[in-house]
């Protein structure tokens, strides 16, 4: 059902938000890691071209994404880190590596009955989540997974057609309740987060991309966040500034690693 994956990970998106969480900490975040993609393009890696198969994703996402997204992308529990990295990560999968059109990653994925992009945007980053973690890949159960998903999700539809919803099976599970994800995010530790700005003459809204410090947490179940660097660019404002604490949804940010780790290097073929 072409729909299916889509209004899953809609849903999946919208539970993961909190209650008073505005759209613009989403497009915050979306611009964050397009910033972090920038700088890390291709033309400074060692891989070339697009991955064909599943076993050849692993190594090309180990070096698009820098140490702090994979930290963090490691850290958090899978259904989490996957949805986190639906936007706008597996935006940028689904289109560069042509999941949308016939590239010959999305003929690997329609061989074993995979047909939605989302869908197979998602068993990539289960499967890298999975190798970070040192984890069997489990690249069948994950098949047989989506093929549950699709032939026992439920749509309902009002009589006159005007509304309806999607109601997927309980087996799925669920994403990680807010008082619990905070667990993920410990006091003390510094993260990556973006604020708004206004940049020139005509205040144009941008982003501002900052370092802060974990001090306490929110009754939202947010986090307290001091500011200790701010990245501006030439002629941006913004009303924040260093030394104060601001609240930033934990989706929204991301982890800086510890000085000793190291992530996992993948071989080019990954059992």
């Amino acid at each position: 059902m072409p729909k299916a994956w889509f209004l899953y990970f809609r849903g999946r998106l919208t539970q993961s938000v909190i209650k008073n969480t505005s759209t613009m900490k989403m497009l915050l975040q979306i611009v964050l890691v397009v910033c972090v993609m920038s700088i890390y393009g291709q033309d400074n890696l060692a891989l070339k071209g697009k991955p064909t198969a599943l076993e050849e994703t692993i190594p090309y996402l180990n070096q698009y994404m820098d140490d702090t997204i994979k930290y963090t992308f490691m850290v958090l529990p899978e259904q989490d880190a996957v949805s986190k990295m639906h936007f706008p990560y597996g935006m940028w999968i689904r289109n560069e590596w042509g999941l949308w059109r016939d590239s010959e990653l999305k003929k690997f994925f329609n061989e074993y009955e995979v047909y939605q992009p989302d869908a197979m945007s998602a068993i990539i980053f289960t499967s890298y989540h999975r190798f970070l973690n040192n984890e069997p890949i489990d690249f069948k159960g994950q098949i047989e997974r989506h093929h549950f998903i699709q032939e026992n999700t439920i749509y309902e539809t009002s009589t006159d057609g005007s509304s309806g919803r999607v109601i997927y099976p309980e087996e799925i599970g669920s994403l990680t309740n807010p008082e619990d994800l905070i667990e993920y995010f410990p006091i003390n530790d510094t993260i990556i987060f973006s604020i708004g700005g206004r940049k020139g003459i005509f205040k144009k809204a941008v982003s501002v991309r900052c370092y802060g410090k974990i001090v306490g947490y929110t009754e939202e179940y947010d986090l307290d966040v001091e500011i200790v660097r701010m990245v501006e660019g030439k002629n941006i404002s913004t009303e924040y500034s260093i030394g104060q604490v601001t609240d930033v949804y934990p989706g929204s940010c991301w982890l800086i690693p510890p000085c000793d780790w190291k992530p996992r290097a993948p071989e080019l073929n990954v059992p």
